[in-house]
């Protein structure tokens, strides 16, 4: 809905105007809500992490009772499998390279879209600004579905499933859009749906696998490792396929590439090592 508006904004306004007025309106907004609001830790507001309860007092617990409680935790842990790797120890893995390698073909082609759609059903399929925008918006809609959809899987599947799942569902939204007769918004709705949704699963199932691969010992640093080797991927997609386009007044060369990019990574999820999360198991 907001890309409707700032797109109207635009034609009614500049994109000038358009942009002080967003800075304005998301200083306005972001501000308030990051001091009066947001929290560092659940314990600032009294909770602990996932819900789980605060522990009795030391002088509470009866010494007979002690012991069966740490053996419980500790069987309790043993059984989960948790495991807590180190910035190095992780970085040592296989899992860790995979992850960057698999992301960094399905990123390639996700950065360069979500820069250039617009461009893309305005000048290669003929849909108006409006349109083009249109689509836009239920990309990032239907992406909810990739987010919580993934997100609540992969608590219960092997994460090697989902992660070929979205890979798949990547490679047939490139050979749609590439190929299929794409005439209005009704046609290219297939395209918001077969992307929108690894597009969302790409956001909600990177922590997923890294506390389940890795351990919430350095997931902090991990995480920005790991954005940090996928962002030249990131960074090329949008160069890239403006420079198809500025070469051959066309996008689609570069969605054959990314077709081919994005199956690479199919192989790649199933090369990882994973352990069966409890759930799965259950």
């Amino acid at each position: 809905v907001v890309l409707i508006i700032l797109q109207q904004m635009v034609e009614q306004l500049g994109w000038r105007s358009t942009i002080y007025i967003v800075g304005v309106v998301l200083a306005a907004v972001i501000f308030p809500l990051a001091w009066f609001v947001v929290r560092d830790t659940p314990q600032e507001m009294g909770m602990l992490p996932d819900g789980d309860p605060a522990p009795a007092p030391i002088d509470a617990v009866r010494p007979a009772a002690t012991g069966q409680t740490a053996t419980a935790a500790s069987a309790t842990a043993h059984d989960t499998g948790d495991v807590e790797l180190t910035v190095g120890q992780a970085l040592r893995t296989r899992n860790f390279w995979l992850l960057v390698l698999i992301f960094s073909c399905i990123l390639f082609g996700h950065s360069g879209i979500q820069v250039h759609q617009i461009a893309f059903f305005h000048n290669d399929v003929g849909l108006s600004e409006i349109e083009a925008t249109t689509l836009l918006g239920g990309v990032f809609l239907v992406s909810v579905i990739g987010r919580i959809g993934a997100g609540m899987i992969t608590d219960r599947v092997d994460p090697r499933y989902v992660l070929a799942g979205m890979v798949a569902l990547n490679v047939t939204a490139w050979v749609y859009i590439n190929f299929a007769p794409i005439s209005n918004t009704l046609t290219a709705l297939p395209f918001v749906v077969l992307y929108g949704i690894p597009f969302g699963a790409t956001v909600s199932i990177r922590p997923v696998l890294m506390a389940r691969l890795f351990g919430p010992k350095a997931m902090g640093s991990l995480v920005g490792l790991f954005q940090a080797f996928v962002l030249g991927s990131t960074l090329v997609g949008p160069v890239f396929m403006g420079y198809v386009y500025d070469t051959m007044q066309t996008y689609r060369p570069s969605l054959m590439v990314f077709i081919v990019s994005s199956a690479l990574a199919l192989p790649f999820a199933f090369m990882m090592r994973t352990r069966r999360h409890p759930a799965a198991a259950a």
